[in-house]
């Protein structure tokens, strides 16, 4: 093959699709020796991501089915895998969410991952809030999603846009 970064042939490289609970996706090169770790750090440094990187993982997710890829894991070997009728895609996140030593605070990427974390576990059923907390988390990314109140904000409007930001479960509580 015609030699590549590191000696390794560009003809054994394909891309990986790597996509974040924001709806956004990056894609990145891997081939047969990156490793699960690796292409965390390669996703990290394409999203500038500073802080806690070692907190993130690469998840493959196939339907209902999750699973976190282990460090050594061949992202490219789970990908031959895939299929149409069983496809999958990678998922960057956290792994567990936990108190870090790090500043978070002053990593403007880290934060925005864990809110879209956050959101997306509370609207999904996989993280389970007060009334009062889901109420806030739900102004919070109206707020960012939709700026503040406008003439395009008419009747109605938050009716149509409510199971965007509120858990269906909590509307079944009434």
């Amino acid at each position: 093959g015609i030699p590549g970064i590191f000696g390794v042939s560009i003809m054994s490289r394909t891309h990986a699709k790597i996509h974040f609970l924001d709806g956004m996706a990056k894609t990145v090169f891997i081939d047969k020796e990156t490793t699960a770790s690796e292409l965390v750090e390669v996703v990290a440094e394409k999203i500038e991501l500073k802080t806690a990187i070692d907190c993130f993982n690469i998840f493959e997710v196939r339907g209902m089915t999750e699973r976190a890829l282990k460090p050594d894991e061949k992202p490219i070997n789970v990908k031959t895998e895939w299929t149409t009728d069983a496809p999958g895609r990678f998922v960057f996140k956290r792994q567990f969410i936990m108190d870090p030593q790090e500043d978070i605070e002053s990593d403007p990427v880290f934060m925005q991952l864990m809110f879209s974390q956050v959101q997306y576990d509370v609207l999904h059923g996989r993280l389970f809030v007060s009334l009062e907390l889901a109420v806030q988390l739900a102004a919070m990314t109206m707020q960012l999603t939709y700026g503040d109140h406008s003439a395009k904000h008419v009747s109605g409007f938050l009716l149509k846009h409510l199971g965007e930001f509120v858990p269906v479960t909590t509307f079944l509580k009434g």
